[in-house]
């Protein structure tokens, strides 16, 4: 078959095990030396492509695919540490820092990024909410620490037999009153939900080409003129 196909002028070998028509393999080798035309033509499409800027990660609103870093995030991202309050709450550029994403992309993007830098801070301001809780109902604090004693007595004491069943199950009641008495349960939950609230006004407001705050000292060589608007700057 080999020889009959040599006669022919057929070749044999293509990677599909099929046989081209002397016509059909001119065809095609002419197009291997100089190019194919649906090749060329997304080729043309990867310049056009290449022209548009990169919006992966980006504050804006483009409809190009995005990798979004929180689902990723590792237990060595949660103990970041906290960045300056100065940069985390941008005080020092509000107008240029802070906007209305226009879309629901821009505002994931936004909220994606600034939690996964952020996470810090967050943790802190979860922190910040917890205390004021407490200071409005210090009763919580004794509620709380009286439930994860008894949890801890249950687990160390009580065994996970069916017998000790109904006992551990008591004691789990007496936790909830105790925790509903003392209202530690709500201010847990209260907590939450102003970190919750905090983290995703904040993440979808604050941009992410926010400009970061400048050090003014003698020691930097940045006086204070420079870091103002052209407008407000001394006449020379």
């Amino acid at each position: 078959m080999a020889s009959n196909g040599a006669a022919n002028g057929v070749f044999s070998g293509n990677p599909l095990s099929l046989s081209l028509g002397r016509d059909d393999f001119t065809q095609w080798v002419k197009h291997r030396k100089n190019g194919d035309s649906a090749p060329a033509t997304s080729s043309r499409d990867r310049d056009r492509r290449a022209d548009v800027p990169d919006r992966r990660g980006s504050d804006s609103g483009g409809r190009a695919s995005v990798r979004f870093k929180t689902p990723y995030m590792t237990v060595d991202d949660l103990k970041k540490p906290p960045k300056p309050w100065r940069e985390f709450l941008c005080t020092d550029h509000l107008r240029r820092s802070y906007s209305v994403p226009k879309t629901m992309l821009e505002c994931k993007i936004r909220l994606d990024g600034n939690a996964f830098e952020y996470v810090g801070n967050y943790a802190r301001m979860a922190l910040v909410f917890g205390g004021v809780m407490l200071y409005r109902n210090p009763t919580a604090v004794v509620g709380a620490y009286a439930s994860a004693k008894l949890y801890a007595w249950m687990d160390r004491n009580i065994a996970a037999t069916s017998e000790m069943q109904a006992l551990k199950m008591i004691g789990t009641i007496i936790s909830w009153f105790v925790m509903m008495y003392t209202k530690a349960s709500a201010a847990m939950s209260t907590t939450m939900l102003l970190t919750m609230a905090f983290l995703v006004t904040h993440g979808c407001l604050r941009r992410l080409d926010a400009p970061k705050p400048i050090k003014i000292g003698k020691y930097t060589g940045i006086s204070k003129w420079e870091t103002q608007s052209p407008r407000k700057r001394p006449m020379s």
